[in-house]
C-alpha cells in the first residue's frame, strides 16, 4: 500500500505552491478511485460533482491548493479547477470542519479509503449545501468537458480541451 505524502496538519496556506511527488501521488489517487469511482454513468453534473469532490480530496492529501498541481495530480483541466477553487474560496470551505476532518482522517491513515470516502462525502454535503448551484455546475461542466479524473474521456480517449466560459 503507498503512502501518500501528507503536508503539515496545520493545512495549506492559500499561496501554497508546494507539491508532493506528483507521480507518487497520482499512484494513491489512482488506488483510491480504483475502490470509489470519481463518475456518474450517464450523469454529467454527478460526475462534474465527483471530479469537485476529487480536487478536494488531491488538495487534503496533498496540503496544497496550488490550481496547476491540482489539475495535473487529478488530470481534470486547469479551467475547471481554478472555477472550482474560486467557488470554495468565496464560501470559505478550505479551512471548514468537514474540510479539516478530512485532513485529519488522511494523516491518521492514507490507507484507511473508506473512512477517508466517509470523510470526503461530509465534505461534499457541505459544498451541495453551500456552494453548489445550477450555474456553478453548469459552468463546471461546460469547462469539464468529458474528461474524467485521471485525464481520459468518457469514452476512453484523450480529451481535447473543453471550450473556455471565461
Amino acid at each position: 500500500m503507498l503512502e501518500v505524502p501528507m503536508a503539515s496538519s496545520k493545512g495549506p496556506a492559500p499561496s501554497d505552491i508546494s507539491s508532493p511527488n506528483l507521480d507518487q501521488f497520482k499512484n494513491w489517487l489512482n488506488e483510491f478511485h480504483a475502490r470509489y469511482r470519481p463518475y456518474q454513468q450517464d450523469d454529467d453534473e454527478g460526475t462534474s460533482f465527483l471530479c469537485c469532490a476529487a480536487v478536494l480530496l488531491t488538495s487534503a492529501a496533498a496540503g496544497s491548493r496550488n490550481r496547476t498541481f491540482l489539475a495535473q495530480a487529478t488530470g481534470l483541466p486547469v479551467e475547471f479547477v481554478r472555477l472550482f477553487c474560486r467557488a470554495i474560496t468565496r464560501w470559505q470551505l478550505w479551512d471548514s470542519l468537514q474540510m479539516w476532518d478530512l485532513r485529519e482522517t488522511l494523516r491518521r491513515d492514507s490507507s484507511d479509503f473508506a473512512d477517508i470516502e466517509n470523510s470526503l462525502q461530509c465534505l461534499m454535503e457541505e459544498v451541495a449545501r453551500l456552494a453548489w448551484g445550477p450555474t456553478l455546475a453548469s459552468n463546471l461542466q461546460a469547462l469539464r468537458g468529458n474528461t474524467l479524473v485521471g485525464g481520459l474521456d468518457q469514452d476512453g480517449s484523450i480529451p481535447l480541451p473543453a471550450p473556455s466560459i471565461m
